[in-house]
């Protein structure tokens, strides 16, 4: 019997996230609640603000193997996995003092820690944000296909992980953006146009597709079947009127009763 739903992802899948728009209505639900509540789960939700794809794979591995040494069954265990932008990156760093917030980032903590009691913690690095480390990797180091080849590597190493300890997943992702760096413009997806894309397709090969929601994203999603000022938030929209926008409650609650509970139960019928 299902027990636990743990999910993990950027913004997109965070609750309780301190509000950063003109909106009134903070960030307190997404997919996530309305998803455990339509299971009848608990739910463990390891979603952060700006996280990169290396965290959500970290954190979601580490919930997981968590429950396991508590002696919950695998059988109990549901996993959604939202992959967010692959241009998002971080590293660990041994000094865990938090970074004085002047790129206006939307989760509460950086470094990031979610191992209770250890030391150090993950410094997250966004490409606009003026943080010393973070524009010294984009300026010289960064570039689109090594974004998707670790972003791969994430995905597989998750994948890896669910399928040795028997864990029921499900991955999709909060646009198009995550797995091609392109934009609302080509929501299709196309890494294959970049000039080195053979070093990515070995690794497509290998992603077992059949976990994976088939859309673009929730964002395209939501933009490909409702009014924009219904699902999304109003105030972002209008700063931002070309962008992407953060769902609105009821935009996740859409998402998750329209997509991911149906594509859930289809793949696990004991769900």
């Amino acid at each position: 019997m299902l027990k636990y739903l743990v999910a993990s992802g950027c913004s997109f899948t965070c609750e309780n996230l301190q509000n950063h728009t003109s909106d009134t209505v903070d960030f307190l639900t997404t997919w996530v609640t309305p998803l455990a509540k339509s299971l009848g789960v608990d739910k463990i939700n390891m979603g952060l603000g700006s996280q990169g794809n290396g965290l959500i794979m970290k954190k979601a591995m580490w919930a997981v193997s968590d429950l396991l040494k508590q002696d919950v069954s695998p059988e109990d265990i549901l996993a959604v996995v939202m992959w967010s932008g692959p241009s998002r990156m971080e590293w660990f760093d041994e000094d865990n003092t938090q970074l004085p917030n002047r790129d206006n980032w939307i989760h509460l903590r950086n470094p990031e820690t979610f191992i209770p009691d250890a030391s150090g913690g993950w410094v997250i690095g966004n490409s606009h944000w003026q943080e010393g480390r973070s524009k010294t990797w984009y300026q010289h180091f960064q570039n689109n296909t090594y974004d998707i080849i670790t972003t791969y590597e994430h995905i597989l190493n998750l994948q890896n992980f669910f399928d040795v300890h028997g864990i029921k997943y499900v991955m999709t992702t909060y646009t198009a953006t995550a797995l091609n760096n392109y934009g609302m413009n080509n929501r299709v997806g196309n890494w294959q146009s970049y000039k080195t894309a053979s070093n990515v397709s070995w690794m497509n090969d290998m992603i077992d597709w059949s976990h994976w929601v088939p859309i673009t994203g929730e964002a395209d999603w939501l933009l490909d079947n409702y009014d924009e000022y219904d699902v999304f938030r109003p105030g972002e929209i209008k700063q931002n009127p070309h962008g992407y926008w953060h769902p609105s409650p009821h935009g996740h609650k859409l998402f998750s009763d329209k997509v991911l509970l149906p594509f859930v139960r289809n793949l696990y019928d004991t769900v």
